[in-house]
C-alpha cells in the first residue's frame, strides 16, 4: 500500500501593514471647456486637468487601487501599497463615460462611480445601463448616491416616523433599484452633498452596506471609521485640493506629484550630500520679515 500523500504546506499567514495610508479622490463633472463658470466650479473640472492629474499618479509610481482592495485590506484578506490613491465620481454624469473613463481605462486605473437612482436612464446628461456596464467590465466598480441626491440629514417637516422610512428608502431601496435595473449590488454609499447624522449612517447599516464616504478632505487608514471615509473633492480651477491629497510620502521619496525639494546629489569626491534645490530662507529657519524675499537656487538641475 503507497504512503498517504504529505499534508499540503499550510498558507503562509498573511502579514497585514496597518500603517498604509488611502487619499480618495471624489469628482462630478468633467468639462471639455477649460475655462469653468463660477456657477459650476463647485462640480466641474476641465478634462485635460483631469488628465494631467492621472499622469502625475503614473509618473511618480503613485498605486491607484479599488474601493474593493481598500475593504479587502480592512478585512485582513490582503495588503495595499504604503500610500494609494482611490478615484470616485459621483451623481451618475454621462461626462463620466465620454470623457473620464477612456483616460482611465488608458491608465489601468480602477475607479468607483456613485449615480443616485433617479439620475439613470441615458436620457440628457444621465449614464445609461449600456454605459454603466461597459465600465464595470473595465476597471469600474458602482456604490449608492441614494434615490433622489436630498439632503438626507434634514428632516424637515416630517414625523421621527416618515423621516425613517425616508432614509430606508434612500439607503436600502437604492441598493434594490440598483440590484433590479443593473444587476449589481453595491456595499459602499456615498452621502449626497457630503450631508449625514447618526440616524443616515444608521439607515446604510441596516441596509447592509459596509463603508461610507463622506467629502471631508483627509486620508484614510486602519483606524478610520468605515462610517465616515475623508475624501478630496476635486474640482475646478484650482490643483490645491488634488496636491494634498497626494503629499504624503509614498516609496521613493516622493512628497507630491511633481516634488523635486526633497532631492539631494552627491559629490563624487567628498561625497557630501546636499539638496538637489537650495532655497532661502531655509526649512525650519525664523523668518522676521513679513514679506520675505523667497529665493530657490536651480542651477543643479539639468537644463
Amino acid at each position: 500500500i503507497p504512503p498517504p500523500p504529505p499534508a499540503p504546506e499550510p498558507e503562509p499567514e498573511v502579514v497585514i501593514d496597518t500603517s498604509a495610508k488611502v487619499a480618495i479622490l471624489g469628482y462630478h463633472v468633467f468639462s471639455d471647456k477649460e475655462t469653468i463658470p463660477r456657477r459650476v466650479q463647485g462640480t466641474t473640472i476641465y478634462i485635460g486637468k483631469f488628465r494631467e492629474q492621472m499622469q502625475v499618479l503614473k509618473d511618480n509610481e503613485i498605486p491607484v487601487i479599488s474601493m474593493s482592495d481598500f475593504m479587502a485590506w480592512r478585512r485582513s484578506e490582503k495588503n495595499i501599497p504604503p500610500f494609494s490613491v482611490i478615484i470616485t465620481i459621483d451623481d451618475g454624469y454621462v461626462s463620466t463615460y465620454n470623457r473620464a473613463f477612456p483616460i482611465m481605462k488608458e491608465f489601468g486605473f480602477p475607479f468607483t462611480i456613485y449615480p443616485y437612482t433617479n439620475f439613470l436612464g441615458g436620457a440628457g446628461k444621465t449614464l445609461s445601463k449600456t454605459e454603466i456596464d461597459e465600465m464595470l467590465g473595465n476597471g469600474g466598480e458602482l456604490g449608492s448616491h441614494g434615490i433622489s441626491h436630498g439632503f438626507l440629514s434634514k428632516q424637515g417637516r416630517r414625523s421621527d416616523e416618515i423621516h425613517a422610512a425616508y432614509l430606508k428608502n434612500e439607503t436600502a431601496g437604492s441598493r434594490k433599484i440598483f440590484n433590479e435595473k443593473l444587476g449589481v449590488d453595491p456595499v459602499t454609499f456615498s452621502f449626497p452633498y457630503g450631508a449625514y447624522d447618526d440616524r443616515l449612517i444608521q439607515a446604510c447599516v441596516d441596509a447592509g452596506y459596509q463603508a461610507m464616504v463622506t467629502v471631508k478632505g483627509q486620508k484614510v487608514g486602519w483606524e478610520t471609521n468605515l462610517r465616515e471615509l475623508g475624501r478630496y473633492i476635486v474640482h475646478g480651477e484650482d490643483d490645491r485640493i488634488f496636491n494634498w491629497a497626494i503629499s504624503s510620502k509614498v516609496p521613493g521619496g516622493l512628497a507630491s506629484g511633481k516634488n523635486i525639494m526633497a532631492e539631494v546629489v552627491k559629490d563624487e569626491v567628498t561625497g557630501e550630500e546636499t539638496p538637489l534645490v537650495s532655497v532661502v530662507p531655509r526649512d525650519g529657519s525664523t523668518i522676521h520679515d513679513r514679506q520675505p524675499v523667497i529665493k530657490a537656487n536651480l542651477a543643479k538641475i539639468e537644463g
